[in-house]
């Protein structure tokens, strides 16, 4: 599921994001360039995702390891884009 959260500027995925998700995933992140991405609810990520992802680069947060989208974000090199800080608590993320 591909939620946007506007007033946080962030792009949301939980559970699987798939292959119909990508055009979503692509047209959220052209019209806002500075929104993150929070793949800490994803289980599973399809290559059209992750290859959006891989092109636009956006700041990531990610599950911790050992999860599978975790794996996958650092061996695509997209670990070093996890936004280990922010400034928006994490309880104000619904």
């Amino acid at each position: 599921m591909i939620e946007t959260l506007n007033d946080l500027q962030l792009l949301r995925i939980d559970g699987a994001a798939t292959v119909e998700d990508a055009e979503q995933v692509l047209n959220t992140l052209v019209a806002h360039p500075g929104w993150r991405v929070d793949l800490r609810g994803c289980s599973h990520l399809h290559a059209a995702v992750l290859q959006t992802l891989m092109c636009l680069r956006p700041s990531l947060w990610l599950p911790s390891p050992p999860s599978p989208v975790a794996v996958l974000a650092q061996a695509a090199g997209l670990a070093a884009l996890a936004d280990a800080s922010t400034p928006i608590a994490l309880d104000d993320v619904p």
